[in-house]
């Protein structure tokens, strides 16, 4: 039923797009979404005028409690980074986790080991390049946890 519902305000955003905002073009997938972003907080307000709150209270209590929701979505966020991080240290570590040492191979292999063979030295390149754009995830990660 929400879903439906955010489906109908999505529509009529996409009917009814933004208008007169400057660098939006008319029609593009920003003014939709500003157009949506306007209609839900039209029917939060209307909601809340229902139920008896006025806007300008609610705007009060907003700029009171701003701070506690500053803190609870930079928790949120970065919880999330500290999360994806953990991901990458696992992808960067999986190489050297749970390896088996490779014996000298022999030199009368047949060819389906061969084939077995040059698969993983194959699977060394996929791996060092998962390696490397885990790094760069983990890293920007670590900025956004750490040094913001």
């Amino acid at each position: 039923m929400i879903g439906r519902f955010f489906g109908f305000l999505w529509g009529l955003a996409r009917v009814f797009p933004a208008a007169g905002l400057q660098g939006i073009r008319f029609g593009s997938g920003a003014s939709v979404f500003y157009s949506f972003l306007f209609f839900f907080f039209l029917v939060v307000a209307v909601v809340l005028v229902l139920l008896g709150f006025d806007l300008e209270q609610v705007d009060a209590w907003l700029d009171r409690n701003a701070d506690t929701f500053d803190l609870i979505g930079t928790t949120i966020w970065k919880t999330m980074l500290a999360g994806i991080m953990a991901l990458c240290a696992l992808v960067i570590a999986a190489p050297f986790i749970d390896r088996k040492p490779k014996d000298d191979a022999p030199q009368n292999l047949n060819a389906k080991e061969r084939r077995k063979d040059e698969a993983q030295k194959q699977s060394w390149f996929s791996i060092g390049c998962a390696t490397l754009v885990a790094l760069a995830i983990g890293y920007v990660c670590y900025v956004g946890i750490f040094l913001l």
